[in-house]
């Protein structure tokens, strides 16, 4: 999934059916290790590409404890960052499924000593009936404990978290000195966690400070909910796990004059090529890199049985959901009403297949070059247009969209969603503060929850003669959100609110000063909610009781 973790990182994806390379995993079987049973776990490998963690059935759940499994590669780690996908667990009974970090003291016969922390998603069992949720916790002396202050105050847990074994998921374990934090993703999307929980250890009189990371699975209750009766059984593929966290993001600023690296390369659309015409009608959109910049062209065809000239180029290695993308402009070809910028959740792209968002600049219908004239518009497209190009952006009534840009001059581009409410800026550099323009947009169909992100020009299809086109771009990045603080005060208390998508764990602060030696106060996980994919504290006292609060957001 294009993470690059730091040196000491391990990862293993299982293709090559074992768990001996290129990671040693310890196969740990605690009921057998500390009470001297016979083997109660099995470590397998379904379809030679994933790994499956068994356990029978406790027989004596009282003393030797639940079913319980798991695996633990060699590297230990203070500061962590470690994922891996949930691909199947049994859900006809109550288990606890998850991520181990700073595990250690692992038992021996007669001394179950086994220790670390735990992230882990509680299923209630399809007889059970009761809730699901996800939670941090403390493994001491080989059990499960509570007790550390998180999202839920005195407990770190948040309850109603549902999952679905015929979905994928994965399961993002976070560890920065005290603070502890678990992301869940549905696959394919990496970027927009679905559910989130937090924790911090300070204060407890236990405290691990390092230790292995690892998978688990251990019994809850068994399908006639009877307390630690049943086995315990779910499938993983996928880990990962290092000192710090990856960098989801993606930049290129085409110095390197190519569009092959970073690795993977750009993915090249040239969709009239692609629909077969010959190259003797049409010699095919070029890539090219002028002074460092990327410049997409498309010439005329002879045959426009294939459409107008259009080019577009993706970054395929990555699915998007909520997304940050910035991308400058540096020129165009002003004498054609073309339309360019950048394109966001692509689907099924090809020649009258290509759906998704759009944010473009076009020069207007009026006599070109133009002094006055261009309109900036949000698109969603189904069959690159043809089929449907609607603007989302009328979807809020007020907004006005025109806008001039002066070839030769340089421009910022930023594209923002955040589910299907969409907001485009435009700057003119090298101001990257205040936007020259700004639009707001909401596709009330939610059409295209995720796909490919990448850059577009295209001859504006209204045009009765087909016109070659081109543009110039430059510094292209994409991330899942934008680090910045959002402000609501609607309800009349201060609701603050950043994405939960950001690389890494992050703390809200609050303090009644900005001079120098103001003093920032920590605001605690249980005062901050997660919702559709933002984690938004909202203050307890009126704005007008408790005027002088300032927040910030910082990386841990």
């Amino acid at each position: 999934m294009g993470w690059q973790l730091q040196v000491l990182a391990q990862s293993d994806d299982f293709n090559d059916g074992n768990d001996t390379t290129p990671v040693t995993w310890t196969h740990y079987d605690a009921i057998s290790t500390i009470f001297g049973a016979s083997a109660q776990d099995t470590w397998s490998f379904p379809g030679g590409n994933t790994y499956r963690l068994q356990a029978v059935a406790s027989s004596d759940p009282g003393t030797a404890g639940p079913a319980r499994v798991s695996s633990f590669p060699t590297n230990i780690y203070s500061d962590f960052y470690a994922a891996v996908d949930v691909v199947n667990w049994d859900n006809t009974y109550s288990q606890k499924i998850g991520m181990l970090g700073r595990a250690g003291s692992f038992g021996s016969r007669g001394f179950p000593t086994t220790r670390g922390y735990m992230f882990i998603y509680v299923n209630g069992g399809a007889s059970a009936g009761t809730d699901n949720y996800i939670a941090i916790a403390r493994l001491q002396d080989d059990a499960q404990t509570q007790g550390i202050h998180g999202s839920s105050g005195a407990t770190a847990e948040v309850h109603g978290v549902n999952l679905d074994p015929s979905n994928k998921y994965r399961f993002v374990f976070m560890a920065k000195g005290t603070h502890l934090e678990g992301r869940i993703y549905q696959l394919p999307d990496v970027h927009t966690p679905i559910a989130v929980v937090s924790a911090n250890t300070a204060g407890d009189s236990i405290q691990h400070t390092s230790g292995k990371c690892g998978v688990f699975a251990f019994n809850v209750t068994d399908e006639f909910s009877i307390d630690f009766a049943g086995p315990a059984d779910a499938t993983f593929d996928n880990y990962v796990a290092g000192p710090v966290p990856p960098d989801t993001s993606f930049t290129d600023d085409f110095n390197d004059g190519n569009d092959t690296t970073p690795v993977p390369g750009w993915l090249r659309e040239d969709p009239i090529a692609q629909a077969g015409i010959p190259p003797a009608c049409y010699p095919g959109a070029t890539f090219t890199f002028p002074s460092g910049g990327y410049r997409l062209f498309s010439p005329v065809p002879c045959d426009t049985a294939a459409g107008s000239p259009r080019v577009s180029s993706l970054r395929a290695e990555s699915i998007w959901s909520d997304f940050y993308i910035s991308l400058d402009v540096l020129n165009w070809d002003n004498t054609i009403r073309e339309l360019f910028g950048i394109a966001a959740r692509i689907n099924t792209p090809g020649p009258g297949t290509t759906g998704g968002y759009l944010l473009t600049w076009e020069e207007g219908s009026t006599a070109l070059p133009n002094s006055t004239g261009g309109d900036f518009d949000l698109l969603r497209i189904q069959g690159e247009g043809r089929t449907e190009a609607f603007q989302m952006e009328s979807n809020i009534p007020g907004q006005n969209s025109g806008i001039h840009l002066t070839n030769g001059v340089s421009y910022r581009f930023v594209y923002i969603a955040k589910g299907f409410n969409f907001e485009a800026r435009i700057y003119q550099l090298p101001e990257t503060t205040t936007p020259v323009k700004r639009l707001f947009a909401i596709d009330t169909l939610s059409m295209f929850p995720n796909g490919y992100v990448g850059v577009i020009v295209a001859d504006h299809p209204s045009d009765s003669t087909p016109h070659a086109c081109w543009t110039t771009f430059d510094n292209f990045y994409v991330a899942a959100a934008e680090p910045r603080l959002t402000f609501d005060r609607s309800s009349g208390n201060a609701a603050v609110s950043w994405s939960a998508s950001l690389d890494g764990i992050w703390v809200l602060e609050s303090s009644s000063r900005l001079d120098f030696g103001a003093v920032w106060t920590e605001i605690t996980a249980d005062q901050i909610t997660f919702l559709s994919g933002q984690r938004i504290h909202m203050a307890t006292t009126p704005m007008a009781s408790n005027a002088d609060t300032y927040y910030r957001l910082r990386k841990l």
